[in-house]
């Protein structure tokens, strides 16, 4: 007696909808990334770090993260302070700003670095920051993201950027930070007091 084979093909065929369904599900919008906003410190600038992004695993053969002192004399390290000139030889300054900047952090795979600025005295405001992520190339330091903060009137400000370093390579970084102030009519750049070799 003949029988139909649309049965077998039924059965074939829902075996093989549940195993493209195994594939398919742990891959779909409910299992993707999360983006997260992570805030600036300092600053009304957020920036959109996907966890995926920064959960990667290690490179293999990454020599690791090794902080080394600042060898390059091109930038005061660390700290530095400015003043507005004073008008009469002698005569204490009106005001005086002193910048900060830390030593390059490695966060999973961004370059994170860190300024501050502390003004004190009158005529100073409004002051603002710029910090840079650099790296050292054969022809001198390449900036390679730099953020600026809003100008203030507050008397310190304060700000947080990251430089995603990922696949890049092996490269020297460092932070630099410039203070601005009495609108940008005045400046100091500082650089950090440690370098950073590391690989992406």
């Amino acid at each position: 007696m003949w029988k139909s084979p649309a049965r077998p093909v039924r059965r074939l065929l829902v075996l093989t909808l549940l195993l493209i369904a195994a594939v398919v599900l742990p891959n779909s919008p409910a299992g993707a990334a999360t983006t997260v906003p992570r805030q600036h410190e300092g600053s009304d600038q957020t920036r959109a770090a996907t966890i995926a992004t920064h959960q990667r695993p290690p490179l293999a053969g990454a020599p690791g993260i090794e902080l080394v002192p600042a060898f390059d004399d091109d930038l005061p390290k660390g700290k530095a302070t400015f003043d507005v000139p004073a008008k009469t030889a002698g005569a204490t300054a009106a005001w005086s700003c002193s910048v900060y900047v830390s030593d390059p952090v490695r966060s999973y795979y961004d370059i994170e670095g860190e300024g501050d600025q502390i003004c004190s005295g009158t005529g100073w405001s409004p002051q603002r920051l710029a910090i840079s992520v650099q790296r050292q190339r054969w022809y001198g330091w390449q900036t390679l993201d730099t953020e600026y903060t809003a100008y203030t009137s507050a008397y310190w400000v304060s700000d947080v950027m990251w430089y995603d370093c990922y696949n890049s390579g092996t490269w020297t970084y460092r932070v630099v930070v410039t203070g601005y102030a009495a609108g940008g009519r005045y400046g100091k750049t500082v650089q950090s007091a440690n370098y950073l070799r590391t690989t992406c």
